[in-house]
């Protein structure tokens, strides 16, 4: 593989990923330091995949609308049920491309009562 660019990704603990050339002898001491401070290798799932935008666009959409219901639970002084948590979490995951497998959004759980 002589002369063909190996690209390595890490993650750090926040979150960021780098990518670095396995070809580069000065980037290979940075990979070195990378994994001795905790980085994660991510190479095998790095770029993740995209999400299509249609499908991202109204995962959002939802997100923002859920918004509504979390600030209901505030006013009423009950907790954000778990189903509702679930269900901004995966709402999220596709927004930001950690979920690459979702073709559809979840399924909306029914509103708290109370709210």
């Amino acid at each position: 593989m002589d002369g063909v660019k190996m690209m390595r990704y890490f993650k750090n603990s926040p979150g960021q990923v780098f990518g670095y050339d396995d070809a580069d002898p000065e980037q290979t001491a940075l990979i070195t330091a990378a994994i001795t401070n905790g980085w994660t290798d991510v190479s095998q799932n790095w770029p993740p995949q995209p999400v299509p935008v249609l499908l991202s666009f109204t995962a959002q959409v939802a997100l923002n609308k859920s918004d509504t219901t979390v600030v209901r639970c505030v006013s009423a002084g009950i907790a954000v049920p778990a189903a509702w948590q679930a269900y901004r979490n995966a709402l999220r995951a596709i927004v930001n491309g950690t979920d690459t497998t979702s073709a559809v959004l979840p399924e909306q759980p029914a509103f708290p009562s109370g709210t």
